[in-house]
């Protein structure tokens, strides 16, 4: 209730910090903001910018099947699911787990949708990898679920991961870390 006195740019941060506690409560009360702020598309992308940072997988897919329930707007329905996914690690799990489980129904609330939004959505829940098999799995995934309209998409998100995958490689395997963790900045 105290959320309309944080100054709007803080707002984000603050939620995302308050959920980083994981209490069921303060996933339901933004999602209570959330309704509350009907008449504001900007306190609404907020509210799904940050409610994905909640600890639990649980509620991380809670925030999945509320973004396509019907409850988000459709031009929105990608907030949550990148809310989610950029939690971090658990977060990028959950977003793949709940795609490829929901996949069908996802297509279909986006069937007559511009295709920029399941490209949204295929971003946010395949594009965080960094691991040339995830990048194999996701390839093997859209080769059995074709999505025509989002073949370059698919490509360039694939593309990504394999990007993100040999940086991830090259710094593992060079001094990188080492050196990194000599840094003045780093050390105690």
């Amino acid at each position: 209730d105290n959320a309309a006195l944080l100054p709007s740019d803080f707002r984000c941060a603050v939620f995302k910090i308050v959920l980083q506690g994981g209490e069921a409560v303060h996933h339901e009360t933004l999602l209570g903001l959330y309704a509350k702020y009907a008449h504001s598309n900007v306190d609404q992308r907020q509210v799904m910018a940050a409610i994905g940072w909640t600890q639990g997988v649980t509620l991380k897919r809670k925030t999945l099947e509320w973004a396509i329930s019907g409850a988000v707007r459709l031009q929105d329905i990608m907030s949550p699911f990148h809310s989610v996914s950029s939690s971090g690690p658990a977060g990028i799990e959950a977003a793949w787990s709940f795609f490829q489980e929901n996949f069908d129904l996802i297509k279909r609330k986006l069937k007559t949708a511009s295709p920029s939004l399941m490209e949204s959505v295929i971003s946010a829940c395949c594009g965080r990898f960094a691991d040339v098999k995830m990048a194999d799995c996701i390839e093997e995934f859209f080769r059995s679920h074709p999505l025509p309209q989002c073949q370059r998409c698919i490509a360039q998100t694939l593309e990504d991961v394999r990007n993100q995958a040999a940086v991830l490689e090259r710094c593992q395997a060079g001094p990188f870390l080492a050196n990194l963790a000599k840094h003045p900045f780093l050390k105690k």
